[in-house]
C-alpha cells in the first residue's frame, strides 16, 4: 500500500512542506541520486576554485578589504554554501539511502538550507543581467585571471543555478520572496550608507551608487531597478519550477504505470504454479495519481 499524502500545516511559509519532505532535497525527476550527487560535487569544485582565485585577485590589487561588499561576491558565497551543504546531503543519502544527514540536524538548519535555496535562483539571474547590461561597457580592465573571475561569476554561476534548479525536486515556496527581497534591501540600504558616510565607494555593483545616478533621475531608481528585477527572476523561476514538476510527475507516472502492468502474476490454467508476464489489465478507475506521487517520492 502506498504512502498516503501527508496533510501539511497550513503556515504561511509552508516550512513543514519541506520538513515533511526531506528526500526532495537529494532526489530527482530525471536522473538518480548518485548523479545528482556527481553534478553538485563539480559544481563545488569549480565554485571553490573560482572563489579561491577571486580572493586571492583581491588580494593581489590591494582591495581585500572591499570583498565583502561586492554583492556579485556575496552571492557567489552564498551559491558556494549551498553546494557545500547539498553535496552533504546528498553523498549521505546514497551512502545511507536515506536523507540522515537532513533528519538528524537542528530543524532550523534545513530551513535555512531551503530559504539559501530561494536566495541563490534569483540573485544569479540578477547578477549577470546587471553586470552585462550596465557594467561590462564600462570595464577596462583585461588579464586572464580577471576574465576567468568576471566569466565564473556573471556567466557560469547562472548555468551551475538553472543545471541545479533543473535537477533537484525542492519546491519554490511564493512567500520566501519576502526573504529575498528583504536581504537584497538591506545590502542596498547597507551600501547606500557606506557611500553616504565614505569618500569613496566601498564596492563595486556601481548601479547602487547613488553619485552614479545621471541627472533627471530619482535617487531610488535604481534600488526599484534592482528589486524589480529580482521579483521579475523569482516569478521566472516560479514558472520554471512548475514546468519541471509537472514533466517529472508526467515521466514518473508513466514509469510506475508500466512497472505496475509488467508486474508477473500466477497463472492458473497451467498444472502447478507457474508465472507469466501477462500485462494487468487496468483501468483508469483503478490508478491513484496521488499514490504514484508518493511512490516516485
Amino acid at each position: 500500500m502506498a504512502t498516503p499524502v501527508p496533510e501539511y500545516e497550513k503556515t504561511f511559509w509552508k516550512f513543514e512542506e519541506i520538513l515533511d519532505n526531506l528526500e526532495m532535497t537529494v532526489t530527482s525527476w530525471f536522473t538518480t541520486p548518485l548523479v545528482l550527487l556527481i553534478v553538485r560535487s563539480i559544481f563545488l569544485i569549480y565554485s571553490l576554485i573560482t572563489l579561491a582565485l577571486s580572493i586571492y585577485d583581491e588580494l593581489q590589487r590591494g582591495r581585500l578589504p572591499m570583498y565583502l561588499t561586492c554583492f556579485t561576491n556575496l552571492g557567489f558565497i552564498g551559491l558556494t554554501a549551498y553546494f557545500t551543504m547539498a553535496v552533504i546531503h546528498s553523498l549521505t543519502f546514497v551512502v545511507c539511502n536515506e536523507p540522515k544527514s537532513l533528519s538528524t540536524q537542528p530543524r532550523l538548519l534545513t530551513i535555512a538550507f531551503w530559504i539559501l535555496y530561494h536566495t541563490i535562483i534569483v540573485y544569479h539571474i540578477l547578477i549577470p543581467i546587471v553586470y552585462w547590461a550596465i557594467l561590462v561597457p564600462s570595464h577596462t580592465e583585461e588579464s586572464p585571471l580577471l576574465a576567468f573571475h568576471e566569466i565564473s561569476m556573471h556567466g557560469v554561476n547562472f548555468f551551475m543555478m538553472i543545471v541545479e534548479v533543473a535537477l533537484n525536486r525542492i519546491p519554490l515556496v511564493a512567500s520566501h520572496l519576502i526573504f529575498v527581497l528583504t536581504i537584497l534591501i538591506l545590502y542596498i540600504f547597507e551600501t547606500w550608507m557606506n557611500n553616504a558616510i565614505n569618500s569613496e565607494p566601498s564596492y563595486i555593483l556601481v548601479v547602487a551608487d547613488w553619485r552614479e545616478i545621471p541627472k533627471g533621475m530619482t535617487i531610488i531608481l535604481p534600488y526599484l531597478v534592482m528589486i524589480g528585477i529580482a521579483i521579475g527572476a523569482f516569478l521566472i523561476q516560479a514558472l520554471i519550477h512548475t514546468f519541471r514538476d509537472a514533466i517529472g510527475r508526467r515521466i514518473w507516472r508513466k514509469h510506475l504505470m508500466q512497472e505496475m502492468e509488467t508486474v508477473p502474476r500466477i497463472d492458473e490454467n497451467r498444472q502447478g504454479i507457474a508465472i507469466s508476464n501477462r500485462k494487468i489489465v487496468r483501468t483508469s478507475a483503478n490508478i491513484d495519481f496521488n499514490d504514484i506521487e508518493m511512490q516516485a517520492r
